[in-house]
């Protein structure tokens, strides 16, 4: 039977092996839903293993979302498996460690309602009043989402919203890749573009340690690499990003120490995590980049 009162919003939230931060992330989505649009909010549990934590969720929120699991790992595939059973005509994307403004649901409904796709404001949140070094570099240079909508035409997936029709013309996230760069590409190229919307903002808390950035980034090294081969980009392609991060930080490091927003001490914090995680990265980028089936082709 057709639904006959389906939600005009689908909330899509990717989840696995964080029930605390899920907790925030569902609580900031549920008390705002009596002053948005009708909608449904889809959990989608991509192979959590503490089932004593998930029945507390369940407890708490069961009667509020929509609890699904993808065994197949990775964000992409969670979010493709929450579309899938989405009944709105707009589909609005989280982080499951996000928080949510208390009109993240209406803002982002009504920017994708009138333009079709846009992504939101993204705040990095910091645990405490001294940050660590970890903290200190994402709150300078993670999330610049106006930067990545307005100079590189993308969205990150922790504020993303779309309308359904462009979502199923543009097709699924892509696995094993920058899904988020990559849909946002494919979008540009059927002739969607991504607008930036400001007045619907989360926050996504800091990684804590540099163990949790250089975890970040070995699976963003990864992702990038593969896009850029599924993209046709050779060789040179990846030596001059080499190049451009290794020589980053003698550049950006003048942007943490004039981050006025802190003090000395953690702008110093930043500043030497910038050249640990940049030259990490570069590491990162040599390590992933298939050399002996690049060569074989005869790529670059």
């Amino acid at each position: 039977m057709p639904d006959r009162n389906p939600p005009e919003v689908s909330v899509i939230v990717p989840h696995r092996d964080d029930w605390a931060g899920l907790d925030r992330c569902i609580a900031s989505l549920v008390a705002q839903r009596s002053r948005a649009p009708a909608s449904e909010i889809i959990v989608v549990d991509n192979g959590s293993a503490d089932r004593a934590a998930e029945a507390r969720f369940i407890a708490s929120f069961g009667k509020e979302i929509v609890l699904l699991r993808e065994p197949r790992p990775g964000a992409a595939c969670a979010r493709n498996r929450g579309v899938a059973a989405a009944r709105g005509e707009i589909l609005l994307f989280i982080d499951s460690d996000c928080l949510a403004r208390g009109d993240w649901i209406a803002n982002l409904a009504d920017c994708v309602r009138e333009r079709g796709c846009c992504g939101g404001d993204v705040q990095v949140a910091l645990s405490g009043h001294r940050p660590s070094a970890a903290e200190a570099f994402e709150r300078i240079f993670a999330f610049k989402q106006e930067t990545y909508i307005k100079k590189k035409g993308f969205s990150v997936t922790a504020n993303l919203g779309a309308q359904r029709q462009i979502f199923d013309n543009v097709g699924p996230f892509r696995e094993a890749v920058s899904e988020d760069l990559e849909w946002c590409r494919r979008a540009r190229a059927k002739g969607y573009r991504v607008t930036y919307c400001a007045q619907a903002r989360v926050w996504h808390p800091a990684r804590p340690t540099l163990a949790a950035l250089r975890a970040k980034w070995r699976r963003m090294c990864r992702e990038e690499v593969a896009l850029g081969r599924l993209s046709g980009r050779g060789r040179q392609w990846l030596l001059l990003r080499v190049v451009g991060v290794a020589l980053s930080p003698l550049i950006h490091a003048f942007v943490c120490l004039g981050f006025k927003e802190f003090r000395l001490v953690a702008r110093l914090k930043a500043t030497a995590a910038l050249f640990i995680i940049r030259w990490y990265r570069v590491w990162r980028y040599l390590a992933e980049w298939p050399w002996r089936s690049a060569s074989a082709a005869g790529d670059g």
